[in-house]
């Protein structure tokens, strides 16, 4: 039998776990769950690897997962039970990546770092995210603010591998070198 690529696995169970989500409408509240579950691999990077390796017997392993299996919706409660039993433990941040992805594509929701050379209050962050949002066809923009003096002024947008530099910095760049020509 072949070995699936972390990237496979994340794939098929994401798209799986999103399908049954999605057929019992309850992706919202399974994403926000998930993102909790994540939480805990992420604080505990070697749980995944305790969870499906050799080092302990499956009621060590089962008792281990209980407390997160107990705090679990049933639909979720089943998808960690699954991956214990497949042995996919170690693949639930990469899991639920995908899940992610594919609920904000069905949301259309996008991530936008934001660097600016002063703090954005809520009115501006609101007023940025919709041009974002219109911009690139978007219905939300998550916007992480990132505060950096070296920009002089303006605004670098950078999402889904795009940037757009309206900094001053840039443009006091541009003009040095139209003059040095």
């Amino acid at each position: 039998m072949t070995k699936l690529a972390k990237s496979q696995v994340a794939r098929r169970y994401g798209r799986a776990m999103f399908d049954v989500a999605h057929d019992k409408q309850q992706q919202e509240s399974v994403y926000e769950e998930l993102i909790q579950v994540q939480g805990v691999f992420e604080s505990v990077p070697e749980l995944g690897t305790v969870l499906t390796g050799a080092g302990l017997k499956n009621p060590e392993k089962e008792a281990l997962l209980k407390p997160l299996l107990d705090a679990a919706s049933p639909l979720v409660h089943n998808f960690l039970q699954m991956l214990f039993d497949y042995g996919r433990l170690n693949d639930t941040v990469a899991i639920i990546d995908e899940f992610k992805r594919l609920y904000d594509e069905q949301t259309q929701t996008v991530y936008a770092d934001v660097t600016t050379a002063v703090d954005l209050n809520d009115d501006q962050k609101q007023r940025l995210s919709a041009q974002i949002a219109k911009r690139v066809g978007a219905k939300t923009v998550q916007i992480n603010a990132i505060v950096n003096p070296d920009i002089i002024g303006g605004v670098i947008v950078n999402s889904n591998n795009t940037v757009l530099d309206g900094s001053l910095r840039t443009r006091l760049n541009h003009i040095r070198q139209v003059l040095a020509r």
